[in-house]
């Protein structure tokens, strides 16, 4: 028996005539119900990391103040719709709540962002919004953010600039696609803009890290967002009278859709699949789908059921929510995630009742369970008198878009009802649940902390990460969740704490990672894991030593390489152009900002970058056939058959020679950019030489075609002998330095 039949159990209990107990069940409270409104509520409800409930005042039909509840249902703060400021009810809708329970929000047709302690102004900020509404979010950096009336997406400090009336201005960029009242979420490392069904994102600093795949359905209405910016989205084919789902997980930081999977039942037509996200990097995905009979004939009913995806994309746990008694599925369900992994989810149904003129009365189902098992936590309901006598409360009607979990607690807001219709008045109910947290993700962006400082930071992709170089460190070989390959063998292992100059790396200093491109260290986190320079109180003072190898991967160098062993990488061909272009068109300015940022915030380290090696022996063209690089011959040229081997160096060359002409560029910006130092592994003295791929030494530095049984990825990085050559180098050159 699925664990939430549960709930339809609780909704009627029959004492042995067969008739339906009559009284009226509210569950256990946390403090007594108030009245917050009238029948037309739209308010949204927003919870401080102090649990004090906000109600936003509702701009459309019967206006009511903003009220914040206490814990203990004290009334905090009551802004009245009916004062005036800047010449307009200050009736603030929607609302964003800061660490220490402010509120941010702007008026219906209010031109100013206002911020409020308690019931006090503290300063306000022109947007210039009018009829779109500001909709304000908390950023995990503890400032708030919103778009004006330009399209732009403003950063504000939370509190004002000394010797001024107004907060300090962070940010201030343009939005792509966006309005005043457009949804933000905020998350660890940035805020997203949802509009139009469509996903931007953007880094603290106002990087526009691209959007949502042009397929991906984006819900404004759920929180599809997770705490580390993943992205969570539903596509769906019709075919044949069928229409199915499908769950895709995407990845910011990598560009990349991780994983796709389908989530309806075989033979379903779907109408909507919504997923949020949940803390363990997957989602919950509640489906609405036309509900077939025992025959597989079509019913006129609508069929809900909740499918729980870890975080690569596996069915966890599937169950169909029941219907209510009059054997119809519940209306205005609504569903949320908590900080604690827990799933909520809040249902409007149909109750029997023990009047023979009034068959049905109105109740709410209340059902949360553990996202890891679906195990059910909490199972109640609320109902009338089902007796159905005149004057009595006989039932309850859910208001969507209120229920919020806090802290032990989950706040509701319904409509009493009585025989005959629903009273013009509406009740918070702040329903006991022990085990419930603050709402997810904007619950985990409030814990956002940061990341440890280490003496010794090693930055970058692939290179310095170590990759092909088993065994790698915990957590970062996971198919679909972190593939860092962070090797011990990797060459600031090797050097770590070898020297005075060169500080232990730590548990919290290796960062680098296969993969990454220049924004994955400033703005873009890779694998959940977050930016390589992360999140601190910069500037670090702490940090003595940066290392790092960055610009392979911006300039596709992956693609070259395959193209190298499948294709052509000559000079000239599509491969190489496309590498160059990269190197002389893109790369540079990546590069500058990258070292500037690092410089900014590492004001005491020594920054130390690396170039790349060649992997390939030079070959001139007369120079006979070698099987160990078959691939790279090509005896259809019979002028140059070696012709791929100077494509790939002379790639490797113009990058190296790049990234110095970029280092000396910082350099010359001021003095104390005189710490960022070059270091060329590609020279007449490498120790590199003769150990390339084809080399004239016995043995190679590294992983050729062969290593592909072990990991595509592994071709033509070092090896164990080609990292103990970058720790030789890198050592060098800081105890030199």
């Amino acid at each position: 028996m699925l664990a939430l039949a549960g709930v339809l159990a609780s909704l009627i209990t029959f004492v042995s005539s067969g008739t339906a107990v009559a009284a009226e069940y509210i569950p256990p409270t946390q403090w007594p119900p108030v009245q917050v409104g009238t029948y037309s509520i739209y308010s949204q409800s927003k919870v401080s990391p102090q649990g004090q409930l906000t109600l936003s005042c509702n701009a459309y039909e019967t206006a009511q103040d903003l009220v914040t509840y206490g814990p203990t249902g004290s009334e905090v703060r009551r802004l009245s719709h009916t004062a005036q400021i800047d010449g307009v009810s200050n009736c603030i809708n929607n609302v964003a709540i800061g660490k220490n329970g402010d509120l941010y929000g702007s008026p219906y047709q209010g031109t100013n962002l206002l911020a409020y302690t308690g019931n006090t102004l503290k300063w306000k900020y022109p947007l210039g919004c009018t009829y779109y509404a500001a909709n304000p979010v908390m950023g995990a950096d503890g400032n708030v953010y919103a778009i004006n009336n330009n399209g732009r997406l403003i950063g504000l400090t939370p509190e004002v600039e000394p010797g001024t009336t107004q907060p300090k201005k962070v940010l201030d960029v343009l939005a792509t696609n966006a309005r005043c009242d457009t949804r933000l979420i905020a998350h660890k490392d940035g805020i997203v803009t949802i509009r139009s069904a469509r996903a931007t994102f953007y880094s603290y600093d106002g990087v526009n890290l691209g959007g949502s795949p042009s397929d991906a359905i984006v819900r404004e209405e759920i929180n599809p967002i997770s705490a580390t910016g993943r992205l969570f989205y539903d596509t769906y084919v019709e075919s044949n009278s069928l229409r199915s789902a499908t769950i895709s997980a995407y990845d910011y930081g990598r560009k990349q859709t991780t994983w796709s999977t389908t989530v309806s039942t075989n033979g379903a037509y779907v109408y909507s699949a919504m997923p949020s996200a949940t803390p363990d990097g997957g989602a919950v995905v509640y489906i609405r789908e036309k509900e077939k009979d025992a025959l597989g004939a079509w019913t006129g009913r609508m069929g809900f059921s909740l499918v729980k995806l870890n975080a690569f994309g596996i069915v966890q746990w599937r169950k169909t929510l029941p219907l209510d008694v009059g054997q119809n599925t519940f209306s205005d369900a609504e569903v949320k995630v908590d900080v604690n992994g827990n799933i909520i989810v809040a249902r409007s149904g149909q109750f029997k009742t023990n009047s023979s003129s009034q068959g049905y009365a109105e109740g709410i189902s209340i059902a949360a369970f553990k996202s890891s098992d679906g195990t059910a936590i909490y199972d109640q309901a609320m109902r009338g008198n089902l007796d159905m006598n005149s004057g009595d409360i006989t039932g309850y009607r859910f208001k969507w878009n209120t229920s919020q979990p806090a802290s032990g607690v989950l706040y509701l807001a319904a409509q009493p009802c009585s025989y005959g219709g629903c009273f013009n008045t509406v009740k918070l109910y702040p329903i006991k649940v022990t085990s419930l947290g603050l709402d997810y993700p904007r619950g985990a962006v409030y814990d956002k902390t940061p990341r440890a400082a280490a003496s010794y930071i090693a930055l970058g992709d692939s290179f310095s990460a170590g990759e092909g170089v088993e065994p790698f460190a915990a957590g970062t070989d996971t198919p679909s969740l972190n593939k860092c390959h962070r090797s011990d063998y990797a060459y600031p292992r090797l050097i770590s704490g070898t020297s005075a100059k060169i500080p232990s790396l730590g548990s919290n200093g290796f960062r680098a990672c296969s993969g990454a491109v220049t924004e994955n260290i400033t703005d873009a986190p890779q694998w959940n894991e977050g930016t390589q320079l992360g999140l601190p109180a910069w500037p670090d003072n702490t940090t003595q030593l940066v290392t790092m190898t960055i610009g392979g991967n911006d300039i596709k160098f992956g693609d070259l390489g395959k193209a190298c062993v499948t294709a052509s990488c000559a000079i000239g061909s599509s491969a190489y152009n496309a590498s160059l272009n990269e190197i002389n068109n893109v790369l540079p300015a990546k590069l500058e900002a990258t070292y500037k940022k690092i410089l900014q915030q590492t004001p005491n380290a020594k920054v130390y970058v690396l170039g790349y090696p060649h992997v390939i022996a030079n070959k001139a063209a007369s120079a006979a056939f070698d099987s160990r690089c078959f691939y790279m011959h090509d005896s259809s040229n019979t002028t140059n058959p070696w012709a791929d081997v100077q494509g790939a160096r002379d790639i490797v060359t113009k990058l190296n020679a790049k990234i110095q002409q970029k280092v000396n560029d910082v350099r010359a910006m001021n003095a104390g950019n005189q710490r960022l130092v070059y270091v060329p592994l590609d020279g007449t003295g490498s120790p590199f030489n003769g150990h390339e791929v084809c080399g004239t030494a016995s043995s190679s530095w590294f992983q050729n075609v062969d290593q592909a049984l072990n990991g595509l990825e592994y071709v033509f990085h070092p090896n164990k002998l080609g990292y103990e050559g970058y720790a030789t180098v890198a050592g060098a050159a800081i105890n030199a330095g």
